[in-house]
């Protein structure tokens, strides 16, 4: 069986995404292209809803601690799959 050229990998870091990513690693061509979509969870979307962030400089403040971490997970996920 020849190996796979281009493939779409869709993942969001759960441990068999982690296993599909392994694979699509492993069945890759020497000189293929991973093409990765990355699946952020719904949960980053409701964390803004809090009632605490009433207050304008608070949850915008939050705000960019959450766009950071998500930006940080999403670093750590490329990085791993990039290998």
């Amino acid at each position: 069986m020849n190996s796979p050229e281009n493939i779409l990998l869709s993942s969001h870091g759960t441990e068999g995404a982690q296993a599909a990513e392994r694979m699509a690693t492993d069945l890759c061509a020497e000189h293929g292209h991973i093409h990765h979509l990355l699946v952020v969870p719904d949960l980053w979307k409701g964390m803004m809803g809090d009632d605490w962030l009433n207050n304008g400089v608070t949850r915008d403040r939050y705000g960019r601690y959450l766009e950071t971490e998500l930006g940080r997970e999403i670093d750590e996920h490329c990085g791993r799959v990039q290998g």
